[in-house]
């Protein structure tokens, strides 16, 4: 895997660099609350808002769990876990429906 460069809105002055998780149908893995915020990001972008509308610090504070996050920024980590699955799991339901691409 490789990395990827990602602006945030709220982060002007602030150069992120995050690991690439391969989230292919053949490598999901279900969102744990030991995974890393910012690697969640860069594996399902749409995951940015879910942390946003908690409050969760997915910027500047993105490299740490979500379980670490949670507690940091006080947010209901059952309710955050429950609202990353739902994006992933539809993630997942769209990944499903792609043809694959032939190289």
């Amino acid at each position: 895997m490789g990395t990827i460069q990602v602006d945030f809105p709220h982060a002007l002055h602030h150069n992120i660099t995050l690991s690439v998780i391969d989230m292919s149908p053949s490598n999901v893995h279900r969102i744990e609350e030991t995974d890393v915020v910012n690697e969640v990001i860069a594996a399902i972008p749409r995951t940015v808002g879910v942390f946003n509308e908690r409050g969760i610090d997915a910027c500047c504070g993105g490299a740490v769990s979500i379980r670490e996050a949670a507690e940091r920024d006080g947010a209901d980590l059952s309710a955050l876990m429950h609202a990353l699955h739902q994006i992933a799991d539809e993630s997942d339901e769209s990944a499903a429906a792609r043809p694959e691409r032939s190289s």
